[in-house]
């Protein structure tokens, strides 16, 4: 018998071409915990784990749920953290590239913004309809937004994370990865969505 429970929801959520399933496996009195990766060419692989009894399957239930719910807590509270985060990260650049005229900020958002250079982007915020937003390098390539006729904006991108100067009256915006086409602010108000798809990055072929 084959059960897919909340499993889906308790495993970490990653923005990552590949994505997680887990559902439990009943043999007899014993629980397995199956875990499916699934590449993003349709090719996945499967591990099980025993869990047990009936009994030791609702404790781990138990601790799964305890597990996620705190890294839930520990993840909002980096989120809280971010303004004050991003204004250290941009001060130690500038002092960097100051020193030693070499932006750090700068190289590791080169490692990342290729989809935005290349793909189209739209901007989404609520009582307006979308509109497009392009993204460029500056002649010291560090990254730009424009969007709505208005000024070139600074766009500071580490991973998956951007944070978007004088973004509107209320100042920047921090903008996080929900999956390869899609970002957004904390609130989920505020979302970047790729319409279309010019740039393929590179992955090595699997034989």
């Amino acid at each position: 018998m084959k059960r897919i429970f909340f499993f889906l929801s308790l495993l970490p959520c990653l923005a990552t071409a590949q994505t997680d399933t887990a559902y439990s496996v009943q043999q007899g009195s014993n629980f397995f915990l199956v875990q499916r990766t699934t590449q993003a060419n349709g090719s996945y692989a499967e591990t099980s784990q025993l869990i047990g009894d009936l009994e030791q399957f609702a404790d781990y239930t138990e601790g799964a749920m305890v597990r996620r719910a705190s890294a839930l807590a520990q993840a909002a509270t980096e989120v809280l953290k971010a303004d004050r985060l991003w204004t250290t990260i941009i001060q130690q650049d500038n002092g960097f590239q100051a020193a030693y005229n070499v932006s750090p900020l700068t190289e590791v958002q080169m490692q990342y913004d290729s989809t935005f250079l290349m793909d189209t982007w739209q901007l989404e915020q609520p009582g307006v309809s979308p509109i497009p937003i392009v993204f460029s390098r500056n002649a010291q390539s560090k990254l730009r937004a424009t969007w709505g006729g208005g000024t070139a904006k600074a766009a500071y991108l580490v991973g998956a994370t951007m944070r978007i100067s004088a973004f509107n009256a209320a100042g920047p915006m921090n903008l996080y990865q929900i999956s390869p086409a899609l970002w957004c602010d904390a609130d989920r108000v505020v979302f970047l969505r790729r319409t279309a798809q010019n740039w393929t990055p590179w992955r090595p072929e699997i034989r």
